[in-house]
């Protein structure tokens, strides 16, 4: 009697259809780094620009590092939020494109 309970729920689970898998669509956060700022475009449609290059009075020098400063701080700050970098591209008209996207 126990075989014939085992048979009959194995031949059950066969014929019922399996469960399809459900899955999100990712998130995708992209990034656009010109010569004097730094955009970024988040999933929910809100942007933030960031100031590149800082005040006119500044050397070449100065105006250099501050630019990294404020890229590397971006850009950390996204990877702490769970993103990672899924692509690149870039064109002389627009500068260079990040596309990073979270599961």
């Amino acid at each position: 009697m126990k075989k014939l309970l085992l048979i009959g729920a194995f031949l059950f689970s066969l014929s019922t259809s399996p469960v399809m898998a459900q899955t999100r669509a990712p998130q995708v956060l992209v990034v656009r780094i010109g010569i004097e700022y730094l955009a970024i475009i988040y999933p929910d449609g809100k942007s933030e620009i960031l100031d590149a290059i800082g005040p006119s009075l500044l050397s070449e020098k100065k105006k250099l590092v501050d630019s990294g400063e404020i890229y590397q701080h971006a850009i950390a700050n996204i990877y702490e939020n769970g993103y990672e970098l899924k692509s690149t591209f870039s064109s002389p008209a627009t500068g260079v494109t990040l596309v990073f996207t979270k599961e």
